[in-house]
């Protein structure tokens, strides 16, 4: 879930845990975190003419060296991407992002022909003022729940600068996704 401009704040209260024959507390064993990092993910928008997303802009996977991927990040076959955090810029370009509206990132996956496109994540919306209208703009997601791309799948992005009343991949300067592949059992 996310959740645009609120925050939760609870307090706290003391509670006493007594843990003997007469009371004992349950005990659940938790199965061991993996600690396989080839699951992990970290892409980074890059362009490449051979991509379907609008605009050329597409993902690309970097490596734990740092280096990125030549070929844009396809999900593997039996496995899904759960997206966990997104960082995101727009640029305004040439002249500057109008005052008033709003920017907001949208996910979109696909299959790698540019099929079969569908939503699968919108921001927060970014404010635009008279003070931040010239300014490199984006925000950053953490997802609790995460966002699942199934296999065989490239995610495309784009920004909506609320001017035109769609989403343009032309104003995303830089972008990048984290997360994990999960195997998916037949």
């Amino acid at each position: 879930m996310l959740l645009c401009g609120s925050a939760f704040a609870a307090k706290p209260t003391p509670v006493e845990v007594v843990n003997d024959v007469n009371n004992p507390v349950p005990v659940e064993v938790m199965a061991t975190p993996s600690t396989d990092l080839a699951n992990h993910v970290e892409l980074q928008v890059g362009l490449s003419e051979a991509s379907t997303c609008a605009r050329d802009r597409a993902f690309f996977r970097k490596g734990m060296d740092g280096v990125v991927d030549s070929e844009e990040f396809v999900v593997p076959d039996d496995y899904a991407l759960l997206i966990t955090d997104i960082s995101w810029v727009a640029s305004h370009g040439t002249t500057a992002f109008i005052p008033g509206r709003t920017l907001r990132l949208r996910l979109q996956d696909a299959d790698p022909d540019g099929e079969n496109p569908a939503s699968a994540f919108i921001s927060c919306p970014v404010e635009i003022t008279e003070e931040n209208k010239f300014a490199l703009l984006g925000g950053t997601d953490s997802l609790n729940t995460g966002i699942l791309i199934g296999p065989g799948r490239i995610v495309c992005p784009s920004v909506s600068n609320n001017s035109q009343g769609g989403f343009a991949a032309n104003l995303m300067s830089a972008g990048f996704l984290r997360g994990k592949l999960v195997p998916i059992n037949p």
